[in-house]
């Protein structure tokens, strides 16, 4: 090998012949420089001449000083085939060399994340060996989009003509795009090179950066849409699971998983659906976040904040500002212009003691607690408003400068609708009273100029409209019209009154009073129906309504949707004033007349009726429905009902469990009316219809249907009341009576229950009762406290579902929670630690498939059911037929360094006899698996031991494997409980991990994962191999060693407790174990100060 040596003309080179990915050095060679060139020869005869250099090794080529220590150096490269096969080998080098860019320099980087570490020794390189590079920015584009950091450990912002102090840069990135800076390499002598590296930030996936719920209340459902997208400009983006930790309050629609992933190209984006919905119990969240998995480069989880309070259920019953808007449907004959819309609101009342339209503590407050000495209709301030209006107008009833509020009428829009503003704004500090409550009435009315019609709607407050501070309210505006007419013997007229809406109403009706001849028919008419003796039917007016030119106003005409009004006057001095509206019907067509008595409203000296079709009008006194005593009792008789001298009224016997009877309805009332057309209506009613129901069923015969209750277990007696009530209210006297309903059901059943020790199949033959006869539903937790039962196993929907009593207790002996309910005629598997008898007292299960065919003792007595329902094992307390394995998943600060709960997806159980392995029901940090053989054969045994892991949705290990050994304990309790910590995982091999922080000043954490128990230690080397410190850590067991309050501790000090000074360091780890000897790992850390 020979060449020129630029920079000197004597000195010493050395050539190395260099072999492996490690670059181990397999042979050397030195020799002078004379005269600025060198020549050496390699030669090894080591080997009978056997070829030992290849194009597989490397060569490197060093200029030595006169202490024989590199000065310069080559860099290293491959020999060549040509040079291999002729044995000559030529390579200049400079002795005195400036820095050099290197050819694998990566002048253009793409960043998934905001954040990229650059190590500068991957771009330059200094040939001379004792040359320091040091680097410097020169020139940073877009300074305020790109941040440049000394290391990752310094918080200060780079500018340009900033020096670096280590060999590292961070690069940061606040968003997405492109930009560049230009760093120059300076070494010792002030030689340099500089180079430009253009960094594009892309973003495999974007998210929103929060999804904001704001405030929810309980009982609310939320939506929010979460976009997803692949901004990178080539890889696929895949999504593999999305969490959150609000659990099963959140829903995502088409949740990706590891085996459904959500696969996005580049550009490509996706929309889901987010729904939170609270129940009553939710309270605040600890940072509520969504967790993205996917393949993003930065450890695959992307999390996103989520704004979330949870509000109170807090709504004022009072505001000084409402909005009330609606629309209002108006006839053809109308336009929008003519109306408008006014609102009076009245005040809610709790308390009127004295009955005056004033709210008790309204008088108190303003009237000196004196509810007598005002009322509503006084004028306490002489300001022309009385008391009332004061009070509902919320004004001082004392100050006749503070009038009641009045709102002014607003006008309807030309599109039929209106809005409204009720307000009190404030001025000034004065305090502002409300403008509507919670229970006040807000009356709108429509207007039109000519006040021909006008409709009014009526509204109380509730606390949502308070909250939403809106009313919407719609009117009609129909116009009516007032026809009256005179009619002899009365000052007042006849009135009636008609819609424009009335279609084919070409004129208005006429009314007038039939002559004489036809008044004695129309009386005679109405005579229908009275006995020979009884008083004839008082009749004051009759008229005659009909409407020129219009032929359509019988049954089923022109006013059968929209009636007539009619008021008419009558003579209230007699001693029995007439009281309803007939109408006559007459058919021309058929020559029929039919009588109806129409429901008539009493309005001072006026009788209010709607007439659907015209005739005859008559006012008459109503007859009011007869009840008939004698035919009542002989239908009760017949049913087997008898006097009951205590009740002093008829008693009917019968038993529970959906009995019925039929009571005979027909001739207990009557209505002389009916035969003019009055209605009756029956009205059964029942003073307890859990007990007894009543329903009345119409038909060619009227019946009572009496039905009881369908628990057999029910007593009690029910009063009956039934009468009959007429088209106008009036009602008949009612038949009382009673029914006596008996239970058939014992009071109570007794069983007494042997229980062995040790596993028993169990099931409850009947429903618990208290001490007062009381059903209870007894759980899980309440059979164990009687039974002192180590464990109860249900079998649910195909799965044993354990309850372990010690496990769910807490330290007061209350339990966090009561296990399942127990069922009637369901199974259990209990273990209890003694022979004991269970006596229980009840009744059969309303749920047992056995309990319908149960034979029913006498009443007040007990039965012992027999104890078949009771299966024992053979009595093997140490080999059980059933066992349950459970735990609780926890973490620890020292262990679960960088894992919590949510990432246990699985808890598997591994018999180490076996090999079987069984997957465990997880119920929130609570797990378990149950192994029971119904043929009673043994499950478990006395030394078997199981292998306890917990794993994440992607199979990766985060607990254990840790191994459970059973007892005798165990077995004598038939479960064996114990914790597994999350974190807490025992590697598969033992390595040294990076110490952290680096660089660091002055001390630092060294990490390390142990396969097995060993000694261990730790010894630290300077750059020249010297030990400066040694730590010895004892024996460990086996398991990870991340945290600071775990990891190998170096505080920077020697072994004579000096701090060393700045530079590279190397710190060697040793393992040693019975089934392995000294495992050696050596890493790299670098001092700073």
């Amino acid at each position: 090998m020979s060449g020129q040596v630029i920079g000197t003309d004597t000195g010493r080179v050395r050539v190395e012949i260099l072999a492996g990915a490690d670059q181990t050095m397999i042979h050397s060679q030195q020799g002078t420089v004379d005269d600025g060139s060198y020549r050496l020869t390699l030669v090894d005869l080591s080997n009978n001449l056997t070829p030992k250099f290849s194009n597989q090794n490397q060569i490197r080529a060093l200029l030595l000083g006169p202490d024989d220590n590199p000065i310069a150096s080559m860099e290293i490269r491959d020999l060549t085939t040509s040079e291999i096969s002729s044995g000559l080998v030529s390579q200049n080098f400079v002795a005195n060399q400036p820095p050099i860019i290197k050819a694998e320099a990566q002048t253009s980087i793409l960043m998934l994340s905001d954040q990229y570490l650059i190590n500068l020794d991957d771009y330059f390189i200094d040939l001379d060996v004792k040359d320091f590079l040091s680097f410097k920015i020169e020139r940073i584009q877009l300074p305020s989009f790109l941040a440049l950091y000394d290391g990752p450990e310094s918080n200060e912002v780079l500018q340009e003509e900033d020096q670096l102090v280590t060999n590292q840069l961070e690069v940061f990135m606040a968003d997405l795009g492109q930009a560049e800076f230009e760093i120059t390499a300076i070494d010792t002598k002030g030689d340099f090179v500089s180079t430009t590296i253009q960094v594009t930030r892309e973003q495999l996936i974007t998210v929103v950066d929060e999804i904001d719920f704001g405030t929810v209340l309980p009982g609310m459902s939320v939506e929010r849409k979460l976009l997803i997208q692949n901004t990178a400009s080539a890889e696929e983006l895949y999504i593999t699971n999305i969490n959150s930790n609000l659990g099963p309050l959140l829903f995502i629609t088409e949740r990706p998983t590891p085996s459904n992933p959500l696969v996005l190209s580049a550009g490509q984006e996706a929309e889901l659906t987010v729904t939170v919905l609270l129940d009553d119990s939710s309270s605040e969240f600890n940072v509520p976040r969504l967790i993205i998995s996917s393949n993003e480069p930065d450890g695959g989880t992307t999390i996103i904040p989520i704004n979330l309070e949870v509000g109170q259920l807090s709504i004022p019953t009072e505001t000084n500002l409402m909005v009330v808007e609606g629309y209002v449907e108006k006839t053809s004959a109308q336009v929008y212009e003519n109306l408008s819309v006014g609102v009076w609101v009245e005040r809610g009342i709790e308390v009127d003691t004295d009955d005056d339209g004033l709210e008790d503590s309204w008088e108190e407050y303003h009237f000196n607690n004196d509810l007598t000495f005002t009322d509503g209709s006084q004028d306490s301030d002489g300001d022309d408003q009385d008391n009332w209006a004061e009070f509902h107008g919320r004004s001082d009833p004392n100050d006749a400068s503070f009038l009641p509020r009045y709102f002014e009428d607003v006008p309807v829009n030309n599109d039929g609708s209106y809005r409204m503003l009720l307000a009190n704004l404030p001025t000034g500090s004065e305090p502002v009273s409300p403008v509507v409550a919670e229970g006040d009435t807000i009356f709108v009315y429509l207007d039109d100029q000519a006040d021909k019609g006008s409709d009014e709607e009526s509204y109380q407050i509730t606390t949502t409209d308070i909250r939403d501070n809106f009313i919407q309210i719609d009117l009609e505006a129909v116009m009516t019209i007032s026809k009256s007419i005179p009619i002899k013997g009365f000052d007042d007229p006849v009135v009636l009154t008609i819609t424009d809406q009335i279609v084919g109403l070409k004129q208005p009706p006429r009314i007038q009073q039939v002559r004489t001849a036809e008044q004695e028919r129309m009386v005679t008419k109405l005579q229908i129906g009275i006995q020979q003796g009884q008083p004839a039917r008082q009749i004051e007016t009759v008229l005659k309504i009909e409407v020129p030119g219009t032929t359509n106003t019988g049954i089923g005409g022109i006013f059968h949707e929209t009636p007539l009004g009619i008021e008419i006057p009558f003579d209230t001095n007699k001693a029995e004033p007439v009281d309803v509206i007939a109408l006559i019907s007459i058919d021309s067509v058929n020559r029929s007349e039919t009588v109806e008595i129409l429901e008539t409203e009493i309005i001072g000296n006026k009788l209010k009726a709607q007439l659907a079709h015209l005739s005859y009008v008559v006012t008459m006194k109503n007859t009011a429905p007869v009840f008939h005593a004698s035919q009542a009792n002989q239908s009760l008789e017949a049913i087997g009902a008898t006097e009951d001298i205590q009740m002093n009224s008829r008693m009917l016997a019968t038993n529970a469990g959906g009995d019925s009877q039929l009571l005979n309805l027909n001739g207990m009332f009557s209505d002389s009316d009916s035969e003019i057309g009055d209605q009756m209506t029956y009205e059964a009613t029942s003073d307890n219809p859990e007990l007894l129901n009543v329903a009345v069923v119409e038909g060619e015969v009227m019946q009572l249907m009496l039905e009881t209750t369908d628990d057999k277990s029910q007593e009690g007696i029910a009063e009956i009341s039934i009468l009959v009530e007429d088209t106008n209210g009036s009602t008949s006297e009612a038949l009382i009576f009673y029914v006596d309903v008996a239970s058939i059901l014992p009071d109570h059943w007794q069983d007494e229950i042997d229980l062995q020790l040790g596993l028993n199949l169990f099931s409850l033959p009947l429903q618990p009762i208290n001490q007062i006869g009381e059903l209870e539903q007894w759980t899980a937790a309440d059979l164990a406290d009687k039974i002192s039962a180590t464990v109860i196993v249900s079998m649910d929907n195909g799965q044993f579902v354990p309850f372990i009593p010690q496990v769910m207790k807490n330290n007061d002996g209350s339990y966090l929670d009561q296990g399942f309910d127990l069922e009637g005629g369901k199974a259990y598997i209990i273990n209890v630690l003694d022979d004991l008898t269970l006596t229980l007292d009840g009744q059969p299960w309303s749920n047992s498939p056995n309990s319908e065919g149960i034979d029913q003792p006498l009443r007040n007595t007990e039965t012992n059911f027999d104890d078949s329902l009771v299966r024992r094992a053979p009595n093997r307390i140490l080999a059980p037929w059933t066992f349950v394995v459970s735990g609780n998943l926890a973490t620890d600060p020292a262990l679960s360094f960088g894992f919590d709960l949510s990432q246990v997806a699985r808890v598997l159980a591994v018999n180490t006899e076996t090999g079987q392995e069984s997957i465990c029901q997880i119920e929130g940090s609570r797990f378990h698996f149950v192994m029971s053989d119904l043929t009673m054969r043994p499950v478990v045994a006395e030394g078997q031991a199981f292998e306890i892991r917990a794993e994440d949705a992607n199979g990766n290990l985060i607990a254990g494997p840790i191994s459970w050994q059973l007892d005798t304990n165990h077995l004598r309790q038939a479960y064996i409980h114990k914790q597994l910590t999350v974190g807490d995982v025992i590697p598969d091999q033992t390595r040294l991990l990076p110490n952290y922080p680096n660089p660091f000043n002055p001390e630092t954490w060294i990490p390390f994962e142990l396969q097995r128990a060993s000694d261990v230690q730790l010894a630290i080397f300077d750059s020249k191999g010297n030990i400066i410190r040694q730590l010895d850590l004892g024996h460990q067991i086996a398991g990870r060693y991340l945290s600071k309050n775990r990891a190998a501790y170096w505080d920077g000090n020697n072994q004579l407790g000096e701090q060393v000074s700045s530079g590279v360091y190397f710190y060697t780890f040793i393992a040693e174990s019975e089934q392995s000897k000294w495992l050696p790992q050596t890493r790299k850390m670098v001092i700073l100060k």
